[in-house]
């Protein structure tokens, strides 16, 4: 997360979505992928520094993106490729 602003932010919510399908297509997201949310709130807000910036490492404070392990599912079709995910968030000041 990065601040360009002369204050520090809050920020309150961060999000992220992920395609329904893989690029090249062949692999659900719905069926094979675990995506569980950040949990910044209002109560619980990251904090970025004025023109500074912060890296998630770790669950919970980032999104944490996994491919399932599905036993007995040949889940090859899953093999080198890749989502789409797409941000969000809000912050105070």
């Amino acid at each position: 997360l990065t601040n360009p602003n002369g204050v520090p932010i809050y920020v309150t919510a961060l999000t992220v979505t992920i395609a329904a399908d893989s690029t090249p297509a062949g692999c659900s997201s719905a069926n094979n992928v675990q995506l569980t949310q950040s949990n910044a709130s209002s109560a619980d807000p990251i904090t970025v520094p004025a023109r500074g910036s912060v890296t998630l490492t770790s669950a919970p404070r980032a999104p944490k993106i996994m491919l399932l392990n599905l036993p007995g599912v040949n889940q090859d079709v899953c093999k080198n490729k890749s989502f789409a995910l797409t941000y969000a968030g809000s912050a105070r000041s």
